[in-house]
């Protein structure tokens, strides 16, 4: 963690505040704890904000985001997340399949 990094307290303060902006960028953050405390907290915000960036980032390149994305779903555990949730791969795995549907159907 660096020094002017994302600490616990920051991350409790940011949920207790409902800043979704500051939770979202340390879901990036090379600290373990410091992610899932984020991730943790988008889940217990919700509303749209939350909901409208698992939604962007369901299908990002980057593994460990997928991850967060799948773990503030699961928490949020609602209707929508839910369906979202199904929704959660990697890109490549989707191009994978959608070339092989294309080569099956020619």
């Amino acid at each position: 963690m660096g020094l002017f990094g994302p600490t616990p307290e920051k991350v409790e303060k940011w949920v207790s505040k409902g800043q979704v902006s500051k939770l979202i960028s340390s879901l990036k953050s090379e600290d373990a704890l410091i992610r899932r405390l984020a991730s943790e907290g988008l889940a217990q915000i919700g509303g749209p904000e939350v909901m409208q960036f698992c939604k962007e980032n369901a299908r990002n390149s980057d593994e460990q985001l997928r991850w967060s994305v799948t773990q503030i779903l699961g928490q949020m555990g609602t209707p929508e997340a839910m369906k979202l949730l199904g929704t959660v791969q990697d890109p490549s795995d989707a191009i994978a399949a959608q070339r092989k549907k294309q080569t099956e159907e020619h």
